[in-house]
């Protein structure tokens, strides 16, 4: 049999061990919310302003493409119907978006000087249906918001430091819904309670079936952002220029394509070098004899495979390229596998380079299904779970913020902010944590460190200070 000192082993065991789960979930939990804090106000704006762009594009169109005409026999050349565009806006076309079906207009995009103006124009009788500037819009200013809050690239890290923290939000989240006990009740909300425990429940349960989702958004929007995206990711995923065999290269590379706030170009080749014309190079393209225009080019795209609608950007100067683009990204089909990018020299007619979804690495491949995805561009069924999504995000949000009221004393002046746990055991692995989101997220790491050293060198040795806080 045990002895009594045996017994009282075991009891100093099981004391331990609720104890340092305690201190673990407290830790946790005062995480949650301080990570809350910051990630709360940029969750609500990127789920407002991510379900303007999609119902935006799913009912008007970011380029007007969703303009409707009546098909009446064959259409006009599109050389026609470029200067159709170009005599009711003066300027230089630089780009053309074919329609998704007979029943949509063309949009011109065209360099006035002073702007770009998009320009609708009748296939059928070259009737201009309208034109507007394309950076004017609804979608614009949501787009440009979501991305960096109309403040540029010091937008752009502080929403790249929301979704850094979001992750951290996710796991400690997770963390603290984590059934125990043997707990099963967590997986649907405990409509029986009231007060903050329903609240409780109603936040947990939908954070947990939002999680996994939530985790793909904030991913895909970070490697779209200047720090981890453009600097570690997408330069170490970009597709190699190297392929394309003794083709002459320019100075620019594909982000150069893009215009504004918008990024048109796919993920894997915006910090690609473009290719040049000027040279004998390439492969066969447009047909024999034809003039190299905007009719030939895009009879070219019809020969190399792209079905409904693809986009045609002209030669930016003397040595660029006409581009044939058909990208999911920009709401061009609802199949990202199809996406290709074919760059013609504007002199030969001669393909220079041309790369398909299969060309891109594993990283690109990656981006060029998620942003779609992230965007609601891969159909109704995309349009509608996004939809349903957005909204959880928004609810998750506004409940944490209820159970952080209903917990705050009544009119307290102070933050009321989860304790923190005394003699915390794994404070060097928490460092040590720190460190390699550092490394791997540099503002998120660089931002949880800052924190740290803040609750545990400042708010600790201020009593004051302690007590706002607390």
């Amino acid at each position: 049999m045990a002895s009594d000192s045996q017994f009282a082993d075991v009891r100093a065991e099981q004391s331990s061990a609720t104890s340092l789960s305690q201190k673990l979930y407290f830790a946790a939990w005062r995480w949650h919310f301080y990570a809350a804090l910051y990630v709360v106000p940029f969750m609500i704006m990127l789920a407002v302003t991510g379900l303007m762009m999609m119902f935006i594009t799913q009912f008007d169109g970011r380029d007007g493409e969703k303009i409707a005409v009546t098909p009446q026999g064959t259409a006009l050349s599109v050389t026609d119907q470029a200067a159709a565009a170009t005599t009711a806006v003066p300027g230089t076309v630089v780009e053309y978006i074919g329609p998704k079906s007979d029943a949509l207009a063309t949009v011109f995009r065209i360099n006035t000087g002073d702007t770009h103006q998009m320009v609708a124009v009748d296939p059928y009788t070259g009737a201009v249906l309208g034109n507007w500037d394309r950076r004017a819009g609804w979608y614009d200013l949501a787009d440009n918001i979501h991305g960096s809050l109309l403040l540029g690239d010091t937008g752009d890290r502080l929403i790249e430091i929301a979704a850094g923290l979001g992750l951290v939000l996710v796991l400690t989240g997770l963390y603290l819904w984590w059934p125990r006990g043997g707990d099963t009740s967590v997986f649907i909300p405990n409509l029986k309670a009231r007060g903050r425990a329903l609240w409780k429940s109603l936040h947990a349960v939908t954070g947990f079936w939002i999680s996994a989702l939530l985790v793909i958004f904030l991913i895909s929007g970070l490697a779209w952002a200047g720090i981890w995206g453009g600097k570690f990711v997408q330069a170490w995923s970009t597709f190699p220029a190297q392929k394309w065999s003794d083709v002459p290269l320019s100075d620019s590379t594909h982000a150069s394509m893009n215009h504004g706030n918008q990024n048109d170009v796919p993920w894997a080749l915006e910090q690609t070098p473009m290719p040049a014309s000027g040279s004998d190079v390439g492969v066969t393209g447009t047909a024999a004899g034809a003039p190299v225009d905007i009719n030939s080019l895009v009879a070219l795209g019809r020969d190399l495979g792209l079905e409904g609608r693809f986009r045609v950007a002209y030669p930016r100067d003397e040595t660029g390229v006409w581009t044939i683009n058909q990208d999911s990204m920009s709401g061009d089909s609802t199949t990202p596998t199809v996406d290709a990018t074919i760059h013609v020299d504007q002199y030969t007619g001669k393909i220079l380079a041309e790369v398909r979804f299969a060309d891109y690495s594993v990283a690109g491949k990656s981006m060029a299904v998620g942003i779609p995805f992230h965007m609601g561009l891969m159909g109704l069924w995309n349009l509608l779970l996004n939809t349903v999504f957005c909204l959880m995000v928004i609810f998750v949000c506004v409940s944490g913020m209820v159970m952080w009221l209903k917990r705050r004393p009544s009119k307290a002046l102070r933050l009321a902010a989860p304790p923190a746990p005394k003699e915390m055991p794994l404070f060097k692995g928490v460092l040590l944590i720190a460190a390699l989101v550092s490394v791997a997220f540099p503002l998120v790491g660089v931002t949880l460190l800052a924190v740290l050293a803040f609750d545990v060198l400042v708010v600790s040795n201020i009593p004051a200070l302690k007590r706002a806080l607390s």
